[in-house]
This record gives structure tokens, sequence and C-alpha cells, in this order.
């Protein structure tokens, strides 16, 4: 995409702008980006993120939602100015887009296994190692409780009933935990 950086007016669009945008080519040249494709509090920010590349002379990258025939998706956006070759003192925005929503999913969905205990669906070993470190690092005038419940001998049911079992024992047990807490306290699942 080009667009004037003091008109906001897109001037070329190429690629993937020509296939990714809700609106068709002829519709979209001449228009102004902030209003096309941001919303108010979005066109603001890029408009300080365009301001601050000039003054820095720094190429940037950011990431917005964009409007496009697929619905909302995530883009990021890489910047580079260039002057125009016309003999007029004109700047414009070269600004290459790549879709990440796909990308940024799949992280999400990967943190979320990562901190997830496979069986209850509970906070993992890691997730309550982070949970204890914020609660303990905002709580402020107020008090922060562990409460440690250890199944002895599970693994005798695990070897009498079988792991289904056992697997089915233990997403009960986590409901019932789960039942009795407020809104602001957590269970998890660590195993040894």
């Amino acid at each position: 995409m080009l667009f004037s950086i003091s008109t906001a007016i897109f001037s070329v669009l190429t690629g993937l702008a020509k296939s990714t945008p809700a609106l068709k080519e002829q519709e979209v040249i001449g228009q102004n980006v902030f209003k096309l494709f941001m919303s108010r509090s979005e066109a603001a920010a890029s408009k300080r993120n365009i301001t601050g590349f000039f003054r820095n002379g720094s190429s940037y990258e950011v990431e917005r939602w964009i409007k496009t025939r697929k619905g909302q998706r995530l883009f990021l956006f890489r910047n580079k100015f260039v002057h125009s070759g016309s003999g007029k003192n004109e700047i414009f925005l070269i600004c290459s887009g790549t879709d990440i929503t796909e990308e940024r999913r799949a992280q999400e969905r990967l943190r979320v296994l990562a901190n997830t205990d496979t069986i209850t669906g509970l906070p993992n070993r890691n997730a309550i190692h982070d949970l204890i470190s914020d609660a303990i690092d905002n709580r402020g005038d107020t008090q922060v409780g562990v409460v440690y419940l250890d199944l002895d001998n599970f693994k005798k049911v695990n070897d009498a009933y079988g792991h289904m079992f056992g697997d089915q024992l233990l997403q009960a047990v986590a409901l019932a935990i789960l039942s009795c807490l407020d809104e602001e306290q957590v269970a998890g699942a660590t195993w040894r």
C-alpha cells in the first residue's frame, strides 16, 4: 500500500492489499486510510506512530485489526517512508502488511496447552507458580493463601480400576473443588 502522509489518501494498492480489504480497489484509491480501516482510537494511535516514525527516521512495526472480506483479521504492518521522485517535496509511507491472525491464534493455543492440566483442565504447575507469584506481587495490604490437597494412594485407584476411571475421578474432584471456590479463588492441578 502507498499513501500520502500529508493527506493519508491511498494512491496505490498492491498485492495482498487488493485481495484482503472489505472494499474493492476502486473504492479504496483516493480514500483516507484512517477512516477506511480503523476505529478513531486506532487511527489516533496510528497517526502517533507515523509522527514518531518521521521524527525518529526509523522504520517500525505495528499490529492492527483490519476489516477484510474474511472478517476482522490481525495484520503485522512494517512501515518505511520514501520521498516522491516527482520533484515535489512529498513523502510517502510504504506499508507492507502480513495477516498474522492464525499465527496469533496458534500461539494462544500453545500458551493455553502449556499452562493447562490435560486431565482436569485446571491450571498446571507452570501456571500455578505464575498465579501465586502474581497474587503475591499484587496483594497490596491483603493476604494470600495457598491450600494444598493431596490425594493419597491414588495409584491404587488407577491400578484397581484403570486410568480412564482414575481420570474421570480426578475430573470429578476438580469440579467439586471448583464448585466451592469464590470468583477470585483458583484451583490448580499438579501430579508427581
